[in-house]
């Protein structure tokens, strides 16, 4: 009886190793797995994409950073390392986004290991499409850069300039408008709505929040509108 325990128990002890190892193995195989689900996959250009999930999701607003991201785990299919080339946000005739939210957006995303760029359609809140396209030269804004987001942005904006929305009415945009984007020297987080009887975009660095500068531009008043309201 106690020789068979001491082999049993031997037996158990030789094994113990090999059991490790296997586990070992098999959570190497599965932390090394390949992420990007279309990698191997030939890519052309124009090729354009309906996403399924459109149909089923329930309609929302997004943030800048939320529609950043939307976009961004799509393109991460096809290129692990995606960096953003511009963001904007697509008017709707709603007077929306004094919370930072707006319903549609639109960006571009470089793929720089797959030579090409991704355009995306974000509608209701959701991703509708996108479309492969030829690499361009645009420069290119990293994960990193984006801190600000665009609720915190407007926010400033009000605050600082007496920002209001874009009536419904507007013959241009309605509410508020966001857009990302970068040249040589500066990365720019544009909010753009009305001001004491101009057009302003007001422009903030994302990474840190600092105020880069204004544009603005004179609004055109409708000369019916000014008949009718004499």
């Amino acid at each position: 009886m106690k020789k068979t325990f001491l082999f049993a128990f031997t037996l158990f002890l030789i094994l113990i190793p090999f059991w490790v190892m296997k586990s070992n193995d098999s959570s190497r195989v599965s932390t090394t797995k390949d992420p990007v689900i279309y990698a191997k996959q030939e890519i052309r250009n124009n090729q354009s994409f309906n996403v399924k999930s459109f149909t089923t999701l329930p309609d929302t607003k997004l943030t800048l950073i939320e529609a950043y991201k939307t976009g961004l785990n799509e393109a991460k299919k096809y290129d692990k390392e995606p960096q953003l080339l511009y963001l904007n946000s697509v008017d709707d005739k709603r007077a929306d986004g004094e919370n930072g939210k707006r319903r549609n957006w639109q960006g571009v995303f470089a793929m720089p290991n797959r030579n090409h760029d991704m355009v995306f359609v974000i509608e209701r809140g959701k991703l509708k499409e996108y479309t492969i396209i030829t690499a361009s030269t645009e420069h290119r804004i990293k994960d990193s850069d984006i801190q600000l987001d665009s609720d915190q942005a407007v926010k400033k904006a009000i605050k600082q300039f007496h920002l209001k929305p874009e009536p419904k009415d507007d013959v241009s945009l309605h509410g508020y408008h966001f857009r990302l984007l970068r040249d040589a020297k500066n990365i720019f987080l544009a909010v753009r709505s009305q001001a004491d009887g101009h057009y302003v975009e007001i422009y903030y660095d994302p990474r840190n929040g600092k105020y880069l500068g204004k544009t603005e531009t004179p609004i055109m008043e409708d000369a019916m509108r000014n008949e009718d309201s004499k």
